[in-house]
Formats: C-alpha cells, sequence, structure tokens
C-alpha cells in the first residue's frame, strides 16, 4: 500500500500551492517568464516540467523559505497550546504529532 502524494504532482497540475505563489512573487524578469511559461504550456513532458520548476524553486531559496514559514507556524501553534487550560499530560499525544510532523516536514 502506497500513501503520500505524488512527487510533483502539485507542478504537472499547476496547482497554487505556498512554493509556487512564493516563486511567482519573488521571480524577477527572465526567471518570472521562465515559470510563466512552464506553467502555460500545454504539451509539455510531466518530468522535464517538474525538473525545470523545481530549479526555479531551488534558484529562488523556496524550501528555505517554506520551512521559515512552517516553523513560525508551529511555534505559533505550540504558544497557542500552551494557553489551554489543560494538563501537560492531555496534550502529550498532540504535541507528540505535531513534533513528528515538523520532523517529516523539515
Amino acid at each position: 500500500m502506497t500513501f503520500g502524494k505524488e512527487i510533483g504532482g502539485d507542478i504537472v497540475t499547476n496547482k497554487k500551492t505556498f512554493l509556487l505563489i512564493t516563486a511567482l512573487n519573488k521571480a524577477k524578469d527572465g526567471t518570472y517568464k521562465k515559470l510563466k511559461e512552464l506553467l502555460t504550456q500545454k504539451r509539455t513532458n510531466n518530468n522535464e516540467k517538474i525538473r525545470n520548476i523545481i530549479n526555479i524553486y531551488n534558484e529562488l531559496g523556496i524550501k528555505e523559505e517554506t520551512e521559515k514559514k512552517l516553523k513560525s507556524y508551529f511555534k505559533i501553534a505550540f504558544e497557542n497550546l500552551d494557553k489551554i487550560k489543560v494538563s501537560k499530560k492531555n496534550k502529550k499525544n498532540i504535541i507528540n504529532l505535531a513534533r513528528n510532523l515538523i520532523k517529516r516536514i523539515v
């Protein structure tokens, strides 16, 4: 049994993810033009499209920016969890789940 998402599936379908939106906002001139071309091409090799867009993401530092944003949201979540008036014992499972998600994502 396989779980998870196909690598590059969001790229192939031009899904408006945080990664893509951030790249479009950060890209300048030629990089922006190339990214827009990749998004509008009707007939393209999916593997080539994925590779080209990932290269643009890497050039723009999208991974690092995404990790920074994720960490800031987890920090806010933990701060809010601390404010809930429930014993630490009762929060243990959700804290462990969140920590495992952080490890998996980052």
